[in-house]
């Protein structure tokens, strides 16, 4: 579902640096540039065949051989992408001063040597250097080149009815080009989308404040809210109560304790009978040894011997 900004009064969407930065990777226009040349040289060839005037075809061809070396110039590529590589830091970036949808790029996997796929933005916000010498004396001799063709173009009076179709092929082309949304790869800073975009209004439902939005972002991802929050709420228009909240967030545990284990299962009332049973047979009662007790000691008497050993009378 396309995200519309008016969602929101902020909207904030996280995504992460991928391999491959500061390569444009415009498949479908160099695709388009391709058509509109076999177009446009097939055009012009037409008065060739039919009039014998090759001047059209001289004109278009001469000029798309000026307009590809006049931008492969390699300061083009140096002024796009004048920053550093293998970035290590995340940006959060805007289409202007105080916009309503925040684009939060991070760093991204980093290699096995410690460095991050993605670039560093904050150098494309500083000055770009200055040309050196091979492209100052390329600009100059380009220019004149284009002086010289223009005079050319102008001075053609036959069948330039053909010679109108090729230029309104290639600025139909050129209108396509510029107008046609593109992927951030497209323009040299792969990036892949992570997690949902905070701060969509729901359905039936007000839209979300800036306050909370930050917040919910804040515990998600703790210090990015508090950077974007400098940003659209500035400390005079906090309340106390949001200063102390964001004094003291409430983060929630980095690792949260662990489930209880689940108890055992209650045994079917059969089961547990025939288990009470089992313990109370004989073969699981412990042997009972009887107490051992000393006997008392005989004594013996005199009177007792004699008693004893006489015989009773007849």
């Amino acid at each position: 579902m396309e995200i519309w900004e008016g969602d929101s009064a902020l909207l904030i969407t996280f995504f992460k640096a991928s391999p491959g930065a500061g390569k444009p990777t415009s498949h479908l226009d160099r695709i388009g540039f391709m058509v509109c040349l076999v177009i446009q040289l097939t055009v012009a060839t037409i008065p060739t065949f039919l009039y014998g005037n090759w001047s059209i075809l001289f004109i278009t061809a001469v000029g798309t051989i000026l307009s590809v070396s006049t931008a492969s110039l390699k300061e083009w590529r140096r002024e796009k992408y004048k920053c550093r590589k293998n970035s290590k830091h995340d940006y959060a970036v805007t289409r202007g001063n105080g916009h309503s949808h925040v684009f939060v790029i991070q760093s991204g996997s980093a290699s096995p040597g410690g460095a991050g796929p993605g670039l560093f933005l904050d150098d494309l916000a500083g000055a770009v250097q200055k040309s050196d010498r091979r492209t100052k004396t390329l600009s100059v001799c380009f220019a004149f080149l284009w002086i010289c063709f223009m005079i050319t173009a102008a001075a053609i009076k036959d069948n330039t009815w053909f010679l109108l179709i090729v230029g309104l092929v290639g600025m139909t082309q050129n209108i396509w080009v510029a107008g046609r949304p593109r992927e951030s790869a497209a323009h040299g800073i792969p990036v892949e989308r992570i997690g949902h975009t905070y701060g969509r209004r729901e359905k039936n439902k007000a839209r979300p404040r800036v306050t909370n939005v930050l917040k919910e972002v804040e515990l998600a991802y703790p210090g990015v809210g508090r950077a974007i929050r400098s940003e659209f709420l500035p400390d005079h228009a906090l309340r106390p109560q949001e200063i102390q909240w964001w004094d003291n967030p409430p983060y929630p545990p980095a690792n949260p304790p662990p489930n209880p284990p689940n108890p055992p299962p209650n045994p079917h009332p059969s089961q547990a009978v025939n288990q009470l049973v089992a313990n109370q047979s004989p073969q699981n009662q412990p042997p009972i040894n009887p107490p051992l007790v000393n006997p008392p000691p005989v004594t013996h008497s005199p009177a007792t011997n004699q008693s004893t050993n006489q015989q009773p009378a007849n």
